[in-house]
């Protein structure tokens, strides 16, 4: 789809309502590709699972809004060569500009699995596995924030520092708060 931006949210809810016959495939998730020119694509893309599409879909049909809180977005995907290799047509992707913000995406991952991890290991038995990997992904968290503190504008640097200080003391980060995160962060890096 050519010309299409992806920070309209309802453009983009349109879009993806369009989709939902895809959720009586027998596919997992359906992935979106942006064309900005003929046949080149932007680097970034939509993975969106099978259930969304479906709730989607039952949520508009049925005028159901208690459904919306059950719908996360999309998530984000780096388009690669290996992807568009499956495509008949020659499609390049186009080669991303430097912004600084690479790698905070990662920060989002770990926050979620650090916020999964806390939900799901709640056991005694898993107390031991949990302090092991909250090391690992507050390890590697701060290793990211430390590469990126001087690349990115210091307000923003201190909203995500923020985000993950709230997170490390107990506030919840899963699907809902990964996709905003992810939003702001295109929102970021497009402006």
């Amino acid at each position: 789809m050519n010309n299409f931006d992806l920070t309209d949210s309802d453009k983009l809810m349109h879009l993806l309502y369009l989709c939902t016959p895809f959720a009586e495939l027998e596919y997992d998730y359906l992935l979106l590709l942006f064309c900005n020119k003929p046949n080149v694509l932007i680097p970034s893309g939509l993975k969106i699972p099978k259930n969304f599409l479906g709730t989607l879909k039952q949520c508009v049909e049925n005028d159901d809004e208690s459904l919306v809180d059950e719908l996360g977005l999309p998530f984000p995907i780096e388009v690669t060569s290996q992807i568009v290799d499956c495509f008949a047509n020659v499609y390049d992707v186009e080669k991303p500009a430097v912004t600084g913000y690479e790698n905070v995406d990662r920060v989002g991952e770990l926050l979620w699995a650090f916020s999964k991890s806390r939900q799901v290991l709640t056991n005694y038995q898993d107390e031991a596995y949990f302090i092991s990997i909250e090391k690992k992904y507050k390890d590697e968290i701060f290793k990211l924030l430390s590469d990126i503190s001087d690349k990115i504008v210091n307000e923003h640097f201190t909203e995500i520092s923020n985000i993950c200080k709230a997170v490390f003391e107990g506030d919840e980060f899963l699907d809902v708060e990964l996709n905003a995160f992810y939003n702001n962060l295109n929102s970021l890096c497009l402006n």
